[in-house]
C-alpha cells in the first residue's frame, strides 16, 4: 500500500460518509506548479516565486457540481477575516501562497474563502468556519503530494525533457487510484506547453473519485494538455 493511499484511509476514516448535499457534488482540489503559474501570469501580473518554495502549491479547494454552474460566493454575511487563520499563516505562505507582488498579502486567501470557502462551509458538515476550510486544504496537500507522485514515476523538472499526458496521469493514478485532471499552459517563448495544474477530485466526505473532466464527461476547458510534449519547467523565463 502506498503512503498516499494509507494517509487517504486515515483521513477518510476520521469522517462519516456523506451521501451528498444541496450545494455541490464534489471537490476539485487544485495544486499547481509555481514556475508555470508565474510564467502564465507574466503578461498581466508581477509574479514572483518565493525562494522558499520548492514544491507544488495549493491553488484552491473548490466545491463543484456535475451539472449546472458551480457554486460561488455562497455567504456574503461571512467575509474573510485574516485573524481567524492567523495560526495557519506560516504554512499558508509556503503551501498556499500569494505570488502576485502588487496585491495585498492576504488578497488571494480572501478570494478563495469568499468565492469557494463559503460554499464548502454551506455544504459540508466538516467545514464550519474559515479556519476549517484552510486547514482542510493544508491537510489534503499533505496527503496528496503531487510533486512526490511525479518524482516516484521518474517525472522531474527539466528544461529539456518532456513528458506525455498519459505519463503524468499514470503517476497520479498509481498512487491515488483515480483519474486526475491535468492542465497545461502555453509558453510562446519556449514554444511548448508547460505542466500547470493537477486537480484531484473528492466526494464531500473526501473520498477520491475520477475527475469528471478526465473521465469522459465531455467537459472542455481552455488549459487542456496535448497528448505529448509537456515540459515541467525548472525556472521562470525572464520577460
Amino acid at each position: 500500500m502506498t503512503g498516499t493511499r494509507l494517509w487517504t484511509m486515515l483521513l477518510v476514516g476520521c469522517l462519516t460518509a456523506v451521501a451528498g448535499n444541496d450545494v455541490f457534488d464534489y471537490y476539485s482540489f487544485c495544486q499547481e506548479w509555481p514556475m508555470t503559474e508565474c510564467e502564465d501570469a507574466a503578461a498581466s501580473h508581477d509574479c514572483q516565486v518565493p525562494r522558499n518554495l520548492t514544491g507544488w502549491i495549493i491553488h484552491g479547494l473548490w466545491p463543484d457540481t456535475l451539472s449546472g454552474p458551480d457554486p460561488a460566493f455562497c455567504n456574503d454575511s461571512y467575509p474573510f477575516n485574516d485573524q481567524e487563520i492567523e495560526p495557519l499563516v506560516p504554512r499558508l505562505t509556503v503551501e498556499w501562497p500569494n505570488m502576485y507582488l502588487a496585491s495585498v498579502w492576504d488578497n488571494f486567501w480572501a478570494h478563495e474563502w469568499d468565492k469557494h470557502g463559503t460554499c464548502a462551509m454551506e455544504g459540508s458538515p466538516y467545514i464550519e468556519n474559515e479556519f476549517d476550510y484552510f486547514l482542510t486544504g493544508l491537510k489534503l496537500r499533505y496527503v496528496y503530494k503531487v510533486g512526490q507522485m511525479l518524482l516516484n514515476a521518474g517525472i522531474h523538472p527539466s528544461e529539456t525533457a518532456t513528458y506525455s499526458l498519459a505519463e503524468v496521469t499514470a503517476a497520479v493514478v498509481s498512487e491515488v487510484g483515480v483519474l486526475p485532471e491535468v492542465r497545461c499552459a502555453w509558453d510562446a517563448d519556449r514554444h511548448a506547453q508547460l505542466l500547470y495544474q493537477v486537480r484531484i477530485c473528492l466526494t464531500p466526505s473526501y473520498v477520491p473519485i475520477d475527475c469528471p473532466a478526465a473521465a469522459g464527461s465531455g467537459v472542455q476547458y481552455t488549459e487542456a494538455c496535448s497528448e505529448d510534449g509537456i515540459l515541467y519547467p525548472v525556472r521562470v523565463h525572464a520577460k
